[in-house]
């Protein structure tokens, strides 16, 4: 900040124990305001992501690794959410949602036991690693956001997403297959693109079934 002329920097602020995360309702009045499927409750249940993309901010802004919420905090934080708010939906706003196994079994009764549904987003390998515990759940899931990027692997490496273009393709196969509804993120140009890399993309894509892409 600014003072008299010169400029003061308070350093970074010490991060929130993980034992305490889920301990604090937030504020969440604004879903009074909402009705029916907009009535979302946005929560985050972890910070970070262990991968670190050459376009990313999140390492910068969270450090390295993952700090989660305990089982037993993020279960707490839903059941007061649902008791007070009533939403319809949970959106997870976690960078990558299933860091690791039992993150959908985790919280299964508990958004059931409220007749709601859950987003939220993931990388593509780890759609994969974790793919029957997805489609176990999927009668919980209204949407699987993945950051896919690109189906060409030079951009890929590039990038450092360290993903292959046939675990994105396969995993939005296999979400589609079981009728689990998914979004990928892509950013199929950058300063170095080439037009085989755009080809690359384009082939992919157009093979693939039907979804609900950002670019």
């Amino acid at each position: 900040y600014r003072k008299g002329g010169s400029l003061f920097d308070t350093g970074k602020a010490p991060q929130v124990p993980e034992k305490v995360l889920g301990e604090v309702l937030p504020d969440m009045s604004y879903l009074g305001l909402l009705e029916g499927d907009e009535k979302v409750a946005e929560i985050y249940s972890s910070r970070g992501c262990y991968n670190a993309c050459s376009f990313c901010s999140i390492r910068a802004m969270n450090g390295k690794g993952i700090r989660a919420m305990p089982k037993k905090s993020l279960q707490n934080l839903i059941e007061s959410i649902s008791q007070q708010y009533q939403p319809k939906k949970i959106a997870f706003s976690d960078d990558n949602f299933m860091f690791r196994r039992g993150r959908l079994d985790d919280i299964r009764e508990v958004v059931m036991k409220y007749g709601m549904m859950i987003k939220f987003q993931s990388r593509a390998d780890d759609v994969l690693r974790y793919v029957g515990e997805i489609i176990r759940n999927r009668d919980i899931i209204s949407l699987v956001s993945i950051g896919a990027e690109s189906f060409s692997e030079s951009q890929l490496r590039r990038w450092k997403k360290h993903v292959h273009a046939w675990e994105n393709i396969r995993a939005i196969r296999i979400l589609s297959e079981h009728n689990i509804p998914v979004r990928p993120y892509f950013m199929f140009v950058d300063p170095e693109t080439t037009h085989e890399e755009l080809k690359e993309n384009f082939r992919a894509y157009l093979r693939l079934p039907l979804f609900e892409g950002k670019i």
